[in-house]
């Protein structure tokens, strides 16, 4: 039945907190939290999640890695204009 839907699979991209130590809070001046983007393989075995699913009959998409990341707490950032 879900050949006959298409369905699709979109590993999303990767990210890395610089620490849990580090104290984070929506408030631009309180966060100390930093993040970045990382390969998609740091997290995922991808060749094995695309095998897995292409048995089942799923496509495995694999989302590229981010360049700079917005800071997603912080509107202004989140959404350059």
């Amino acid at each position: 039945m879900h050949k006959a839907l298409y369905m699709q699979i979109v590993l999303p991209p990767a990210v890395a907190r610089s620490s849990f130590q580090d104290a984070f809070s929506v408030f631009k001046e309180f966060n100390k939290v930093q993040w970045s983007a990382q390969p998609l393989e740091t997290l995922y075995d991808t060749d094995r999640i695309t095998a897995e699913w292409a048995k089942m009959g799923f496509q495995v998409w694999k989302t590229p890695a981010l360049q700079e990341l917005p800071a997603l707490v912080q509107p202004e950032s989140a959404f350059p204009r």
